[in-house]
């Protein structure tokens, strides 16, 4: 299939991992990539480099065409992420079951102050 200009695919989201996980990347505190949409394992592969991630305090995935997928490997990286306070869902194909794990993860996660998921449907 082809990419539009948009797409974040996995080889994008392995990229933009490897940025998270440098030292000189210590001063980002804010990662916009909401209105791209996540292709393949990109959800996945990024979600794995902000389990790790210890600067980036607000993430914005709006509109991002993220899946059950998407949401599952991040409600995982919120449990275990202690830096992230803002975390923009919104727009994106997460069902109910998906939502209420993502909720769950609030019971854990001492920092995560924000977290968007309205106009989230299973379907746009």
């Amino acid at each position: 299939s082809t990419q539009s200009t948009w797409d974040i695919g996995e080889a994008g989201a392995k990229a933009i991992a490897e940025i998270l996980g440098n030292e000189n990347a210590s001063k980002l505190r804010e990662l916009n990539v909401g209105h791209n949409l996540f292709t393949g394992d990109a959800d996945a592969v990024f979600a794995a480099a902000f389990a790790q991630n210890t600067t980036v305090v607000k993430l914005d995935l709006s509109y991002s065409k993220l899946d059950d997928d998407g949401a599952y490997a991040f409600a995982e990286t919120i449990e275990v992420n202690s830096t992230l306070t803002d975390l923009d869902l919104q727009g994106n194909y997460i069902s109910e079951q998906a939502l209420v794990r993502l909720t769950a993860t609030m019971k854990t996660n001492q920092t995560l102050l924000k977290l968007q998921v309205f106009d989230a449907a299973d379907e746009h």
